[in-house]
């Protein structure tokens, strides 16, 4: 008898998405996986302020991963606008979210990178054709 194909759940990332396997247990919305370009702003661990460009690794409907150079504290806030554009000229008209969330996870990557996974508090939809205005 051969298998049934599969049926998706909620939880699981849009077709063709490339996720870790190690993120497939912690999902609770759909994930897109797009490098959606963002503008990250919070504290490093020294307590610094920072603000830093950056491009997403997924985003669902509760939150966002991301790398960043610098380590960052789980439970530190954030502030994140995305660019909901994969375009490459920032100068074209894109519209784009602001969030406010708080940071779950750090994860170490190669090349001195730190991976974060963010859960959203609040959002806002903005419609700039820049994510840093």
């Amino acid at each position: 008898m051969r298998a049934q194909p599969r049926q998706p759940t909620d939880a699981e990332p849009w077709p063709g998405a490339v996720l870790p396997p190690e993120a497939q247990e912690r999902r609770k919305a759909l994930r897109i996986a797009a490098p959606f370009p963002a503008i990250v702003r919070g504290k490093q661990r020294s307590g610094d302020r920072f603000e830093r460009e950056t491009v997403l690794d997924n985003l669902s409907a509760c939150g966002l991963y991301f790398s960043l150079a610098q380590p960052v504290v789980p439970g530190a806030r954030l502030f994140v606008v995305i660019r909901l554009s994969m375009e490459q000229t920032p100068q074209l008209p894109a519209p784009c979210v602001a969030v406010r969330g708080v940071v779950l996870r750090v994860d170490r990557r190669p090349r001195g990178m730190y991976g974060l996974a963010v859960a959203f508090t609040r959002h806002r939809f903005l419609y700039l054709a820049q994510a840093d205005r």
